[in-house]
C-alpha cells in the first residue's frame, strides 16, 4: 500500500466512523418505535421506557423485545465516541466522557413502569438521567468550543455559516435534554411530550455529526493533519477558545 493509499484508507476510516455515529443516533428512536409497534407495544412516554416495555402489560412472561436494541445501540454509540479522536486533547476528553456516559445510560436503566412488578427497583434511574445529561452536555461543549481549528481552514463565509450551525446545534443539545428532564419531574402524569423532546435532542446529535463530516470534507483538515500541514489553532483570546483548549 502506497503512502497516498494509506492516507486515503485512514481518512475513510474516520469518515465512516462519523457517518456511523450520526446514522446510529438517527435510527435509535425510530427503531425503538417501529420495533415496538411490531411487537404490539404502544408509543411510550419516553425513550428510556422502552427498556422495560412489553405487551400486553398483563403478560407474566416478561419478554422485553426492545431491551437489546436500547442497550446495543447506546453501547455502540458509546464505544464509537470513545474510539474517535478529535483535533485536540480537550476534544478527546469530551468525547471520552460522552462515550462513557452513553454506556452508563445503557447499563443503568430508568425506573420500571407500575405494571411491571418485580422488574427492578428504579434505584439506578438517577444515574441514568445524570449520565444522559453529561452525554449531551459534553457533545454540546465539543460543538461549541472545539471546532475552531478545523473551521479556520475554511473561507470566512463558510466558516461563519458552520459556526452558526454548530452554535445552534450545541444549544439544542442542551435545551432538549433539559426540557425532557424537567417534563419528567414536573408532570404529574407523564405524556408523549417527553419522548418528543428526547427525539429532537437525539436528532440534533445526529445532525451535528453529519454536519461535522461535511465540514471536514470541505476544509480538508484531516488530510492536512495526516500530512503534518495543519496550522495550530489561534491563541486562546476568547472564552470559547479557552474552553476548547483548556487541556492542551
Amino acid at each position: 500500500m502506497t503512502p497516498a493509499q494509506l492516507q486515503k484508507y485512514m481518512l475513510e476510516t474516520y469518515f465512516w466512523l462519523r457517518v456511523g455515529l450520526g446514522a446510529l443516533a438517527f435510527a435509535f428512536p425510530l427503531l425503538l418505535v417501529v420495533i415496538g409497534f411490531s411487537q404490539g407495544i404502544p408509543l411510550q412516554n419516553a425513550l428510556s421506557d422502552y427498556y422495560f416495555a412489553f405487551a400486553p402489560p398483563s403478560s407474566p412472561l416478561r419478554v422485553f423485545p426492545e431491551r437489546v436494541v436500547f442497550v446495543g445501540i447506546l453501547s455502540a454509540l458509546g464505544f464509537f465516541l470513545l474510539l474517535y479522536r478529535g483535533f485536540s486533547r480537550t476534544e478527546g476528553w469530551l468525547l471520552n466522557i460522552a462515550g462513557l456516559s452513553a454506556i452508563v445510560v445503557a447499563l443503568f436503566p430508568t425506573a420500571p413502569p407500575d405494571y411491571c412488578h418485580n422488574c427492578g427497583s428504579g434505584a439506578s434511574a438517577t444515574v441514568h438521567f445524570v449520565a444522559a445529561t453529561i452525554l449531551f452536555v459534553s457533545i454540546a461543549i465539543d460543538a461549541w468550543a472545539c471546532t475552531d481549528q478545523t473551521l479556520g481552514e475554511l473561507p470566512p463565509i463558510e466558516r461563519r455559516w458552520f459556526r452558526w450551525w454548530y452554535d445552534f446545534l450545541a444549544l439544542g443539545m442542551l435545551v432538549f435534554p433539559a426540557a425532557a428532564v424537567l417534563l419528567t419531574y414536573l408532570l404529574e402524569t407523564p405524556n408523549k411530550s417527553i419522548i418528543a423532546v428526547e427525539w429532537a435532542g437525539i436528532v440534533t446529535f445526529a445532525i451535528y455529526w453529519g454536519l461535522k463530516t461535511y465540514e471536514l470534507s470541505l476544509s480538508g483538515a484531516e488530510k492536512r493533519a495526516l500530512a503534518g500541514r495543519l496550522e495550530p489553532p489561534p491563541a486562546a483570546t476568547s472564552l470559547r477558545r479557552r474552553i476548547g483548549t483548556m487541556l492542551d
